[in-house]
Formats: structure tokens, C-alpha cells, sequence
């Protein structure tokens, strides 16, 4: 069974992969040469050259989502990772808001479960 520690321990791993990928907001456009191929264009370290190319799918919404997720991956990561050690925080100590933290741990924690083992066969 999936723990809230393997749940933060993968979070701060893909954080740290976003952090390891050029860094920048990416984007979708078309190839010029092939107009049937996507290219998903990332900022580029070299002055000369303002973005490099990736040529990737037949399938817009793929490449539109990949060039999307270079951003939004690692900003729902960390927001999680605060969430979840948040959570903890008020769970050890708040009397109060202890059962509230616990059950929204759980939620969390069998919501990850089933999303990552179902979708992986």
C-alpha cells in the first residue's frame, strides 16, 4: 500500500527532474518543413538561437500538453508537497484538526494509490 512518505518521496523526485529540464516556459507550434508535425520549442542556452526544437507527434493536444506539463507538472508538485506537509503539521498538532488532517492525508494517499496503479499495467 502506497504511504504518504513514498507519496512525498516521488513528488520531490519529479521536482527535481523539472529543475534538471531546460528551464523556461516550452511551446507548441508546427514544423515549417513538415506542416504534418508538431515541434515543441524550449528556450534555447546558446544566444544566437532563441528556441530549439523537438519534433514530436501527429497529435496537436499531445505536444500542446507536453510543452503545457514542462510548467504545470512541477508547480502541482510542489503545491502538493505543501499541502500534504501542511496536513501532517495540523494532524501532530491539533487536537482539533487532527481527524480532518488525518482523513484529507487518506484521501490523498488512496487517490495516489489508485491513479498510479491502475493506469499502470
Amino acid at each position: 500500500m502506497t504511504t504518504i512518505e513514498q507519496i512525498k518521496d516521488a513528488l520531490k523526485a519529479h521536482i527535481a527532474e523539472a529543475e534538471a529540464a531546460t528551464p523556461g516556459t516550452w511551446k507548441f507550434s508546427w514544423d515549417e518543413d513538415d506542416p504534418l508535425h508538431e515541434v515543441i520549442q524550449y528556450p534555447s542556452n546558446d544566444p544566437k538561437i532563441a528556441y530549439r526544437r523537438v519534433v514530436y507527434t501527429h497529435k496537436e493536444y499531445d505536444a500542446t500538453f507536453i510543452a503545457h506539463a514542462r510548467t504545470m507538472s512541477p508547480a502541482a508538485c510542489k503545491c502538493l508537497l505543501l499541502a500534504i506537509e501542511e496536513l501532517e503539521g495540523i494532524h501532530e498538532s491539533t487536537p482539533l484538526g487532527e481527524y480532518a488532517a488525518w482523513d484529507a492525508l487518506e484521501s490523498i494517499r488512496q487517490e495516489w494509490h489508485n491513479l498510479t496503479t491502475t493506469n499502470n499495467p
